[in-house]
This record gives C-alpha cells, structure tokens and sequence, in this order.
C-alpha cells in the first residue's frame, strides 16, 4: 500500500471516525450518567446524541488530526524500519493510549 493511500486513510479516520464515535460514547454516558438513575428516560434520544455528536465533533477534531498525523507517521516510519504489523500495530495501541490521557 502506497504512503500517500496510507496518510489518507490515517487523516480521514481522524478527521471522521474518531470524533464520531467518541461523540456517541459522549451522547451513552450522558444519558446513563443523567437520565437512568432517575429510573426515566430523556424526552428525546434523538436530540442528546445530535447534541453530544455536534460538541464532542467539534471539540474532538483538532486533537484527532494531529493524533492521527502523529500516529501516520510513526506508523510510516516503522514500516520503513521493517517492521511486522503486528509490532506497529502494538505501538500505535501504546502511543493511542499516551496521547489520548494526554488529551
């Protein structure tokens, strides 16, 4: 796979996947955190997960793409240096981690 398909892969997850569904755990916890200990329900579903998409997207963005860069060009870099997968993929895990506590 070539480097430029690589980074665009990486960039695109960050810029998209990441937020979203950080959004989504964003919108389960508020309404578990909120709305179940009451023993109810919010009035609209719906309406807590657009908000809690819309937010965590937002807020989430900036710090998934320079975590998706920085983690694309680890990864890159890795290969480069030969590498298996399976090695890479456990220092991305162990950088993901660093970087999300970080966050």
């Amino acid at each position: 796979m070539g480097t430029h398909r690589i980074w665009l892969r990486g960039l695109l997850f960050s810029a998209l996947a990441a937020p979203l569904l950080g959004g989504l755990l964003a919108g389960a916890a508020a309404i578990v955190g909120r709305w179940l200990p009451e023993g109810r329900l919010p009035p609209s579903i719906s309406m807590v997960l657009v908000i809690a998409l819309t937010v965590s997207y937002v807020v989430a963005t900036g710090p998934a793409l320079v975590a998706g860069a920085l983690c694309t060009s680890l990864a890159l870099q890795w290969r480069s240096q030969g590498l298996s997968r399976r090695s890479i993929v456990l220092r991305l895990t162990v950088w993901g981690i660093v970087l999300g506590a970080a966050a």
